[in-house]
């Protein structure tokens, strides 16, 4: 570069010489910031593309950009958010955990963080660990949405005094102030099965922010539960059609389509999901579903058994992989997933206690039988159908 310089002053005008000088000097003073905004926006670009595949749920291009080392994330706390993110949401919680402790010494009043972190420490069952986070964001954002998210979820004490239904209704009445807020909001109504809120609140962001991806996909998922399956394809359609990279959209459209027996599209659907790089319990979990309507129950095994490793505490992943189990005639290992799914469920789910108890009968271990079939018909309804056969089983173990 100085040689380049130096021919370029070198002509005998002393004159020419220095207006080339001048020139040259301008050139490079102009070029400098020139290049550290076009370094600047190179920056922006790859955090913005993180982002995109996080609302997209792909996990696999966050983490293998890191491993490589393509991304410095020494030089963006929010591609170490990112990164945490990533690690989160296939369940390696103690790595989520170490990289948000890492952002939190570097920005220790980062609520995102401290959210996260807590929600890492809940998946982990170490009760004292969350409560002292969560007490540290009550001390400094005593009003904020996460908090009432995050005392809702704790389950300490929210299940033995009745605080739950308290923090619903403090939710209920807090009124976002961001579009991140409302977001927030409406993915907390939908995950607590309160769709017609969470509705509202999707509609109203997709008039906000039309280019956002995610109140779109919260409404497709919203119909597939309301059975309005052919709407939903719609949808996801759309939003495949704006970015066709969006692992998200693919998973749920197959959903929808399983839904609608279309076997073959919705396996297709969540291959290419997988294959963008979405590896969350969703799509395991609901292409084990699908391996099981096939009567393909080792892919459906090794579907579930990823999906739990990712979501450990889901039951109704557990139910699955144990009636792959039971039609493998494996009854052993059903036998242990279904007292898994019991002891996970808190009475919540029934019909787990019916087939734990037909299980347990199988096997010839008559008293967890008998107890689980008590325990179902203590839960159920009179119209459920299952009813006559618990009674018809408890009698016969009863002699």
């Amino acid at each position: 570069m100085v040689k380049n310089i130096m021919k370029f002053i070198k002509p005998s005008s002393s004159i020419v010489c220095q207006l080339r000088f001048v020139l040259l000097c301008a050139v490079l003073i102009v070029s400098l910031p020139m290049n550290h905004r076009s370094a600047a926006a190179n920056t922006d670009d790859s955090l913005k593309e993180m982002h995109i595949q996080q609302d997209g749920e792909m996990t696999k291009p966050i983490l293998v950009a890191f491993n490589i080392g393509k991304l410095n994330e020494k030089n963006s706390l929010d591609r170490l958010m990112v990164k945490a993110w990533a690690f989160q949401f296939v369940g390696r919680y103690e790595e989520a955990l170490g990289v948000y402790e890492d952002v939190l010494s570097i920005e220790p009043d980062r609520l995102a963080a401290h959210y996260n972190k807590a929600n890492c420490l809940i998946a982990l069952k170490r009760t004292a660990d969350s409560e002292v986070e969560i007490a540290e964001i009550t001390k400094k954002w005593p009003k904020s949405l996460e908090l009432l998210a995050l005392k809702h979820k704790n389950r300490t004490k929210a299940d033995k005094t009745g605080e739950k239904t308290e923090w619903e209704k403090e939710i209920e009445r807090y009124k976002p102030v961001s579009s991140a807020e409302t977001l927030f909001k409406a993915n907390w109504y939908f995950v607590n099965g309160r769709s017609g809120e969470a509705l509202r609140l999707y509609r109203d962001l997709q008039k906000e922010r039309p280019g956002s991806i995610i109140p779109f996909l919260g409404e497709a998922e919203i119909l597939i539960q309301r059975q309005r399956y052919q709407d939903a394809v719609s949808i996801t359609d759309r939003v495949i059609a704006q970015n066709g990279s969006c692992g998200a959209a693919w998973r749920i459209k197959g959903d929808a389509l399983a839904e609608l027996n279309k076997l073959t599209e919705a396996l297709a659907n969540y291959n290419k999901s997988e294959e963008l790089g979405v590896e969350s319990a969703k799509l395991y979990g609901r292409r084990g579903d699908l391996f099981m309507k096939q009567r393909s129950y080792r892919d459906a095994v090794t579907d579930y058994t990823l999906a739990l490793e990712r979501a450990p505490t889901d039951y109704m992943i557990l139910l699955g992989r144990a009636n792959a189990y039971e039609k493998l005639q494996e009854k052993r290992k059903a036998y242990t997933d279904i007292c898994n799914a019991t002891d996970l469920a808190h009475d919540k789910f029934a019909r787990l206690y019916y087939s734990r108890g037909k299980i347990a009968s199988e096997l010839g271990f008559r008293q967890d039988a008998i107890k689980s079939y008590e325990k179902f018909l203590h839960l159920t309804q009179d119209k459920d159908p299952y009813r006559a056969y618990a009674i018809a089983a408890l009698a016969s173990l009863s002699y």
